[in-house]
């Protein structure tokens, strides 16, 4: 059965949380609540994923859609049942809506995963242990529901690999990657450092390390290769 959280009067967006541990997806709930003004429902299985999405999707009532839908990768198999994995209920997801938004939230780094969930049409991959803390993770959360892909550094360059038939990519730390994605937003330094609470030499030297890393001598020449090899979109 489907467990709708806590009701958020207000709530900016509504998000279908699938997960077959029922703790670990009552926290995530919470978090996203507290800190996104998120409001949650939470399924366990694909099979009652999908059918409370169609459902909420064909009310009368406009506001009961969801606006995102945040998948574990290994999923319970519901009774009587096929089990599916967040990969499977991504592609039926889309499949019936082809503007819904799906990341998937899982503990596996597995290569194949990563690609499939974005062959599928995953709008982000999110491991478990990227998280660090609950903002993280509503962070991450807000930018897919702008419209924005949500991949770690990690699994980019897993992604841009792929894209290209090699075994790595450009392999950015998160917060080299943070500050291309400033840059390319046309914040100075001294601007970067700000948002990111480090200090002007700091965010220098990060750019001098991802410069070096996309083999370019400057801003202009990192965003374009940021745009060329996916890092930015």
């Amino acid at each position: 059965m489907s467990e709708k959280g806590s009701p958020v009067a207000g709530s900016d967006y509504r998000v279908l949380v699938i997960d077959d541990h029922p703790l670990l997806a009552t926290a995530v709930s919470m978090e996203l609540q507290a800190r996104g003004n998120v409001a949650c429902q939470i399924v366990h299985t694909g099979e009652e994923a999908l059918a409370e999405y169609v459902a909420a999707d064909q009310s009368e009532t406009a506001a009961d859609a969801f606006d995102l839908v945040l998948s574990d990768m290994d999923l319970d198999e519901a009774p009587g049942s096929q089990a599916m994995s967040g990969i499977d209920v991504t592609r039926k997801l889309l499949e019936y809506d082809p503007e819904a938004k799906v990341v998937i939230l899982t503990a596996s780094h597995d290569r194949g995963h990563i690609v499939q969930a974005n062959l599928a049409g995953a709008v982000g991959y999110i491991t478990k242990d990227s998280i660090g803390d609950g903002q993280s993770l509503t962070t991450s959360v807000l930018r897919a529901l702008r419209g924005e892909r949500v991949y770690t550094a990690e699994i980019a360059s897993v992604l841009i690999a792929d894209s290209h038939g090699e075994s790595a990519g450009p392999n950015l730390t998160d917060r080299e990657l943070q500050v291309l994605q400033l840059v390319a937003q046309g914040l100075q330094f001294k601007e970067i450092a700000s948002e990111l609470l480090l200090s002007t030499h700091t965010v220098r030297d990060y750019a001098r390390s991802l410069f070096a890393k996309l083999d370019v001598n400057d801003r202009a020449g990192a965003v374009a290769v940021g745009f060329q090899t996916g890092l930015l979109t």
